[in-house]
């Protein structure tokens, strides 16, 4: 593969089980593997990951968008 392709990780770290920073490390290594570059942003209050979903969309800069809560690993 040339060039990774490109995805966005929406992630509320108040969701779910709580915060665990080694999602963060989980998620781009597992990206990596794939051939994937993956971009973390991460949500600051009620509506901001639909914002970031649009936005996301609107420019066209990714490929996938995924909506993540906090989880166990």
């Amino acid at each position: 593969m040339s060039e990774n392709k490109k995805v966005l990780f929406i992630i509320n770290k108040y969701s779910g089980t709580g915060y665990q920073s080694k999602i963060e490390g989980a998620i781009v290594s597992q990206c990596d593997q794939l051939g994937l570059k993956a971009t973390l942003e991460f949500t600051k209050g009620r509506g901001h990951a639909t914002e970031l979903a649009r936005q996301g969309i609107v420019d066209k800069e990714y490929e996938t968008i995924f909506a993540v809560g906090a989880m166990e690993l």
